[in-house]
């Protein structure tokens, strides 16, 4: 509870403790799964011995064990009481807070994929823990590894382990707790931020539970593989059950795994504590599992469904040692196994990736294995290995390489009924091998040849509902009964149909439209019609709109279905700009009530666009009572951003709490911009989304959309591909003139660049400058022009060419004397020629600055005279 008090204000503090400045990592890194081979898992002896004995007797046979304790003989005199060897465990005297290494240990990061091995971190999101936040630092120097830490200006993350899943590939998941505990940073800056850090390109926010009082998804969410999340499941309508199944619908509606299929999602039924769930009890899971190698250590609580859970995970993971570890004296404190640990790769990697195959109807064509291999020294060969009878040994198919990384082999077709067993093998030129699944062959993947049993039932997913026009639409069907044809009809889009099981669409009108899915296969038909499955909103350019009369039929949506008592109202009123949004968050009838409000705009035909509006808020700072604020946008390619996002201090605007709250004067109001210039040449959504926390009313006015004219610049002098021509190498002054303007506002800056290394800088006019080229040489100069708005623009290049002076070719008997004038050469250039006797014939031959031949003569030079 005191961290929750001191967190609003540890959100807007530098760090006090950072050890060393935010390191970078200095190329690509990639962010390990968990289910790769591993050579240490790390513990803190912190308490709670009963369940991190049990971890350690299990993980010794996988890996080493390094715990983090203050008193190493007493940890040791426990360990061997429990009858576990201390072979492989590595007892260091390194400090700590707290039990929770999940959410503060070292992250396991490989250089291009697998090439060096190196410890990424962030900042802990518990300001109270600062030895847990150094332990990253104390391991990467024990270990020897470099560290890459985003835990202070200009990358500050706050952040917490078991809210960060992984997939190997790229992807991550978290809740959007990470939004909260970073207000005032966008989900775009957090993207970066997982980039640089970590190799995450894609990475994807779900919105938190509302029970869930730490809101970390490895408390009901678990990814398997590349393919698979575990996903928590309670009785219908109970606790966090409905939100989870919200979640999971957005999951299969927006998401893909790394390889373009739907995920496959595994249920996990989620026990009840003394008959009762949360928030009346303990937060029971059982995705907080952990691998440690080839074994899967799971969270048992004494429960009937304890072995339902179990057998779950031992039927999806056949060959893992699936161990259930009594967890009832830990998760009082929100937290199990998943939660106490943190793993460290092996240093080198022979990393293999593969999207396991699933059920299928097909009997006719083979089954296609595809794998991704990566090691640094190279790989001699990959081998699939497959069987239909568990008894029989398994046939070996060489896999052919397809460019560096990648394999592929076929599997024969089979006939129905058949389950195929099969695993993967990568062998390196140094003789390492490695196996997917990780304890194969005795842990194998493994799918069946189906017969169809019933006609289909015909469902999609779809990956958005409000679009704006043009926007793209993804459309998965789902077939449970498996499908032969797919015929889709999407009148007023385009295209019009479609008869693959994906489909992208757009519409370019505003309207409703309906859409329509008939599917077959040799049983019979399923049809699906949803007569108003998407709204495509009429889009606007450039608006202001003070909101003095009701919105609701013009260009503004409501969405309040999850925000029913407390969601967006239109309000009249005298207050500075008259009437305003609000959002009564007061009146939520239970926490994280979300309320959404949307428009959609032109970007096309603009040179910038800035999107403006006005908030006022006495905001709660509790921290378990924030309200928050973000904007979202949806691109025309169908993804969804967040471009703003603030909450607690960084949203209020009035000094005090004050539940009856309102704004009577404008100067009550902050005004808040956003930059759209990334997404010109668009037409977007725009969307406002309110998140209460029960604490106080938030009010939203006068919204635009305005557009801000690039200024300009332009050299005047010298001219582009002006020649100077000089006889010795020497430095040479030139004057440089330019001309800047902003119909729209005023020059702010000029700064002058030659060969983009800056080199002056003007604060206003007149943009006159001498440069002196020191040598000869090529020179481009470009200036760029910011206005007072911020809006920078750059002058097109002009290049001088400054060279040794080298006139005319004459056989030895002629001694010829030549000049060129002017110099620096503008427009014209003259060549003046003389010699004392007659030469009877001169070819002169002209090039330009770049070296091309312009022009070629021939003329007779008399004795004594000038020609020019």
């Amino acid at each position: 509870h005191r961290e929750a008090q001191v967190f609003s204000t540890f959100q807007q503090a530098e760090t006090e403790n950072a050890r060393t400045p935010p390191t970078v990592p200095p190329a690509r890194v990639r962010t390990m799964a968990e289910w790769e081979e591993v050579q240490a898992l790390v513990l803190s002896w912190a308490g709670y011995w009963d369940v991190l004995t049990e971890i350690v007797r299990f993980a010794v046979d996988e890996c080493d064990v390094y715990i983090l304790t203050p008193d190493r003989i007493a940890t040791e005199t426990h360990l061997l009481l429990a009858g576990i060897s201390l072979e492989r465990v590595h007892l260091l005297p390194i400090g700590f807070n707290s039990i929770w290494m999940r959410d503060y240990g070292p992250w396991a990061v490989y250089h291009q994929y697998v090439d060096s091995l190196a410890i990424a971190d962030y900042l802990y999101n518990r300001p109270d823990r600062t030895d847990d936040d150094l332990v990253p630092h104390e391991l990467a120097d024990h270990l020897g590894l470099p560290l890459y830490n985003a835990d202070d200006t200009p990358y500050r993350w706050i952040h917490a382990g078991g809210n960060f899943l992984r997939d190997g590939l790229g992807t991550a998941w978290s809740s959007d707790l990470v939004l909260k505990e970073n207000t005032g940073k966008s989900g775009l800056d957090l993207a970066e931020y997982a980039r640089l850090f970590f190799g995450i390109e894609d990475y994807r926010i779900l919105p938190r539970l509302p029970y869930d009082r730490i809101h970390h998804l490895d408390m009901h969410m678990r990814v398997l593989d590349e393919e698979t999340i575990a996903i928590g499941q309670y009785p219908a309508g109970v606790a966090d059950g409905p939100q989870i199944e919200a979640n999971l619908r957005w999951l299969q509606q927006h998401y893909r795994t790394p390889y373009g299929n739907p995920y496959h999602i595994l249920r996990l039924p989620v026990p009840a504590q003394n008959g009762r769930y949360p928030p009346q009890s303990d937060y029971l899971t059982y995705s907080n599992a952990l691998f440690v190698n080839s074994t899967l250590l799971v969270p048992v609580y004494g429960h009937p469904l304890d072995s339902v859970a179990l057998q779950i995970y031992r039927d999806y993971l056949p060959g893992y040692r699936v161990v259930g570890i009594n967890c009832n004296s830990i998760i009082e404190a929100v937290g199990a196994l998943h939660c106490v640990a943190k793993v460290v790769g092996v240093a080198n990697p022979l990393y293999l990736a593969h999207a396991r195959l699933r059920d299928t109807y097909n009997t006719a064509q083979p089954y296609q294995v595809r794998a991704q291999v990566h090691y640094r020294h190279g790989v001699s060969e990959v081998n699939l290995y497959y069987r239909t009878d568990s008894m029989a040994p398994y046939q070996r198919i060489p896999m052919t390489p397809i460019g560096a990384h990648n394999w592929h082999a076929d599997i024969p077709p089979q006939t129905v009924g058949t389950e195929v067993q099969y695993y993967l093998e990568a062998r390196a030129l140094d003789g390492k091998v490695r196996r997917r699944p990780l304890p194969a062959p005795e842990g194998y993947y493994r799918f069946r040849v189906k017969a169809y049993h019933a006609s289909p039932q015909a469902k999609w997913y779809q990956s958005l509902y409000y679009l704006a026009p043009g926007t793209s639409l993804q459309l998965f069907a789902d077939i449970a009964e498996g499908a032969t044809s797919y015929e889709w009809t999407l009148a007023g889009g385009n295209p019009a149909e479609a008869h693959t099981a994906a489909v992208e669409v757009s519409y370019p009108e505003p309207g409703i439209y309906p859409i329509r899915l008939q599917v077959s296969n040799p049983l019979g038909v399923g049809e699906d019609l949803r007569d108003e499955a998407v709204r495509v909103l009429p889009s606007r350019g450039l608006f202001h709109d003070e909101f003095t009369d009701d919105p609701a039929a013009a260009f503004w949506w409501v969405d309040n279905s999850e925000a029913p008592t407390s969601g967006w109202v239109w309000t009249a009123s005298d207050y500075c700009y008259g009437g305003h949004w609000q959002v009564r968050h007061t009146q939520a009838a239970k926490p994280l009530e979300r309320a959404h409000l949307r428009t959609a705009v032109d970007l096309r035909n603009l040179e910038s666009a800035t999107l403006n509006f006005s908030i006022a808020h006495a905001a709660d700072t509790t921290y378990q009572r924030m309200d928050e604020l973000r904007v979202h946008l949806t691109t025309a390619d169908g993804q969804i951003l967040n471009i703003y996002n603030k909450g607690g201090l960084a949203l209020k605007t009035h000094p005090t709490q004050d539940t009856s709250y309102m704004p009577t004067t404008c100067t009550e109001w902050r005004r808040e911009t956003i930059d759209l210039r990334p997404w010109l040449g668009q037409q977007i959504v725009l969307h406002f989304e309110a998140i209460g926390g029960q604490g106080n009313t938030l009010f939203l006015d006068d919204i635009s959309l305005t557009t801000n004219k690039l200024p300009e610049v332009m050299i005047l002098n010298p001219v582009d591909d002006t020649l100077i021509i000089a006889a010795t190498d020497q430095p040479v002054p030139i004057n440089l003139s330019l001309l800047a303007d902003d119909a729209d506002g005023e020059v702010e800056a000029v700064e002058v660049y030659v060969n983009e290394e800056l080199v002056h800088s003007f604060l206003a006019p007149p943009y006159l400058f001498t440069y002196t080229l020191p040598g000869f040489g090529r020179y481009c100069i470009q200036a760029r022009v910011r206005d007072n708005e911020g809006a920078t623009n750059w002058s097109a290049t002009h290049c001088l060419h400054y060279v040794e002076e080298t006139v005319g070719t004459f056989t030895p008997i002629y001694q010829a004397y030549g000049r060129l004038f002017p110099n620096p050469v503008g427009e014209e250039l003259h060549f003046q020629w003389n010699h004392p006797q007659p030469v009877p014939g001169i070819v002169a031959t002209l090039y330009d600055a770049r070296g091309r031949e312009w022009r070629r003569t021939t003329w007779q030079l008399r004795s004594g005279q000038v020609y020019t």
